[in-house]
């Protein structure tokens, strides 16, 4: 399992033990999630560029309705919130 994967299930779990969030919204973050980490499979979270996002928010936009894309750069965006309160990425430095 890379590292990006592992920041991920240990942020799923963040979020059910200490969010308390709902199931469904869980499952939501979760597949959005595993989405995001396919399209960046190769690369590891501290060497995650602006352009690698712009790049997969573009991809977004081409696959999903408005409404959809937002919900998918809410959960990536909420993944990246957790990582600067955990101080795991280099992406913040």
């Amino acid at each position: 399992m890379n590292s990006t994967k592992a920041h991920i299930r240990n942020y799923l779990e963040y979020c059910k033990s200490q969010k308390c969030l709902d199931a469904k919204t869980l499952k939501a973050y979760q597949i959005d999630l595993r989405q995001f980490s396919e399209q960046i499979s190769n690369i590891n979270i501290p060497e995650i560029t602006s352009e690698i996002l712009e790049q997969y928010i573009s991809q977004l936009h081409k696959q999903y309705k408005p409404k959809t894309v937002k919900r998918k750069i809410a959960s990536v965006k909420a993944l990246f919130h957790y990582l600067d309160y955990k101080e795991i990425s280099g992406f913040f430095t």
